[in-house]
């Protein structure tokens, strides 16, 4: 059985477009804070481990809030779970990362969320 996407590349491609637009330049400010969470995971604190949490629960928020629920769900009616889903990742994030920390960022979480990463990645893919 042949299943197919509610949507087409070109339309799929058009949602980026949308909303790369409407978040510039906040692709920079990403990249930065990205580059400030790798830095946190080097250091190893308690404080860069919050620090870390709090940077990507911020992130998964705004791609619940604003990318599926404005942008995505344009397309696809899966995208409303898609953010609720990002949304409570969210919160266990600022609740076990940042307000009661039981998971702390380092390199051997860091080494892991990479490998699960890289073993999970479509064979032949070069994206």
């Amino acid at each position: 059985m042949i299943h197919t996407l509610p949507f087409t590349p070109s339309e799929f491609f058009e949602v980026f477009a949308r909303y790369n637009a409407l978040i510039w330049p906040g692709q920079w400010i990403a990249a930065v804070l990205g580059v400030v969470v790798v830095g946190a995971v080097f250091v190893g604190s308690s404080v860069a481990s919050r620090l870390a949490a709090t940077v990507l629960a911020a992130f998964w928020f705004l791609m619940g809030a604003v990318y599926h629920f404005v942008f995505f769900s344009s397309i696809n009616p899966a995208a409303t779970a898609f953010g609720a889903l990002f949304l409570v990742q969210s919160g266990l994030l600022l609740r076990y990362g940042v307000v009661h920390p039981t998971v702390r960022f380092g390199l051997l979480l860091a080494a892991g969320v990479v490998a699960v990463t890289l073993a999970l990645r479509p064979a032949g893919s070069s994206h």
